[in-house]
């Protein structure tokens, strides 16, 4: 007998929200990458992840959820800052692209509150 074990990848993002101003900010990103060989993603997956869980068993999602958003519920919204764009990969082939955020107390809290209740 065989016992399968389904697993997820998971991990705690944040989206951006679909603003004229992000939206702006990502066409000047493009824009100035245009040379790159960069197939992009579609903007909805574009996000800044705050915790990763990795492979997680189907049946403790649901008390993850559950822990996540009680904690979300308990906090303020906040602003992110972008600081720069970096390349995961060679210049060439890049892999992913992400932007290094300011540091920000929010952030640092969040991540220590899910930490703690994971």
């Amino acid at each position: 007998m065989r016992i399968f074990v389904i697993m997820k990848n998971l991990f705690f993002a944040f989206r951006f929200e679909e603003t004229d101003r992000n939206r702006f900010i990502l066409q000047q990103l493009i824009a100035q990458l245009r040379l790159e060989n960069i197939v992009w993603t579609d903007p909805i997956n574009i996000h800044l992840t705050i915790k990763y869980l990795g492979d997680t068993d189907d049946d403790k999602i649901p008390n993850i959820l559950e822990t996540a958003k009680i904690i979300a519920e308990n906090q303020n919204p906040f602003v992110i800052k972008a600081r720069g764009v970096k390349i995961f990969g060679s210049s060439y082939n890049p892999k992913i692209i992400w932007a290094s955020v300011e540091d920000n107390k929010n952030i640092h809290d969040l991540y220590k509150h899910l930490q703690n209740a994971l």
